[in-house]
């Protein structure tokens, strides 16, 4: 399969579940995107660590978009891709651009985001059904990553 195939084929993925004017689960495209944006990341990288690595992040990486709503640690990441917790750090930031944990954070706010502005859910339903163990961390992380609150953010344009 040549190198960007895959990110071609989750494009024209998208692209048809938009197209054809269907609800779209943002969770599966935000999936895809992260998928295509992994697979252009890691094409042509060179070297035995970067050899190795993009595979197990890549892997991580889906992993979080399939189960951001799940407590999901370090440790359990980094075991899957048989790194140490702190190597495993290391590289899923040189990979990604952000530590696990902001990786996370940002997939949840980003499917808390939508749902806010597609659902009639309440913030409380939404904060406990993208994955934040509490209200107030919710709206402390949201409010931190957006500039706004939740309801703010809903009610705006």
């Amino acid at each position: 399969m040549p190198e960007g195939y895959q990110a071609v084929r989750e494009m024209k993925k998208i692209y048809s579940a938009l197209s054809s004017g269907t609800p779209v689960r943002e969770a599966e495209i935000s999936r895809q995107l992260t998928d295509i944006l992994t697979s252009i990341l890691t094409v042509g990288t060179a070297g035995e660590d970067r050899a190795k690595s993009p595979s197990a992040i890549e892997k991580s990486v889906s992993y979080i978009g399939e189960h951001f709503t799940e407590e999901i640690s370090v440790d359990q990441l980094a075991s899957d891709a048989m790194l140490s917790p702190y190597h495993f750090i290391r590289v899923f930031c040189r990979e990604t651009g952000f530590t696990p944990h902001e990786y996370l954070i940002n997939t949840r706010i980003n499917a808390s985001k939508y749902m806010l502005k597609n659902t009639g859910k309440t913030i409380k339903d939404i904060c406990y059904s993208t994955g934040f163990s509490s209200e107030s961390i919710f709206c402390t992380c949201f409010k931190k990553k957006t500039g706004t609150t939740p309801t703010d953010y809903r009610n705006s344009d």
